[in-house]
């Protein structure tokens, strides 16, 4: 019976007996196992991510479409409308003023969008960097609050 006790060993007296080969491999392998696990938890994270995209994606191609489909649709209109008083050259001619002028238009509204939206963009990053820096103990420092740090120097 006391020998029965001698041949099964705790786990404190095998890492003290010398098997520190098969613990350094086990150790190895269950790291392996934490970082395939949460390689898999990462990658079942982006699956919806990616698949909310390409259906976002898909529903603006569509859109889209539909745009250029009455876009066309309605020059074809305005075409045929201004041929009831003028001939085709001119009712063409009119058609196409028109569309140069609204693309015109719609592009600087799009250029003043894009302008606010990276302003906003701009402000929002430079408030979570002072943001940052005020945690660390940091005083904030840039060229627009008169600060000479060489860093801004250098970048410009």
């Amino acid at each position: 019976m006391e020998g029965d006790r001698r041949a099964i060993k705790s786990p404190a007296q095998s890492t003290v007996s010398g098997d520190w080969p098969a613990l350094l491999a086990r150790i190895v392998d269950d790291l392996a196992r934490i970082v395939q696990t949460e390689i898999r938890i990462f990658q079942a994270a982006l699956t919806p991510i990616f698949s909310n995209a390409i259906d976002r994606l898909l529903a603006n191609a569509v859109a889209l479409a539909a745009y250029i489909a009455a876009g066309v649709c309605l020059l074809i209109a305005f075409v045929f409308f201004l041929h009831q008083w003028l001939a085709w050259a001119p009712a063409l001619a009119i058609t196409g003023l028109v569309s140069l002028i609204l693309g015109y238009l719609s592009s600087r509204i799009a250029a003043v969008h894009a302008k606010r939206s990276l302003a906003e963009l701009e402000q929002a990053f430079d408030h979570m960097r002072i943001g940052a820096r005020s945690h660390e103990g940091v005083a904030p420092r840039s060229p627009d609050d008169g600060a000479d740090a060489p860093e801004w120097k250098s970048m410009q």
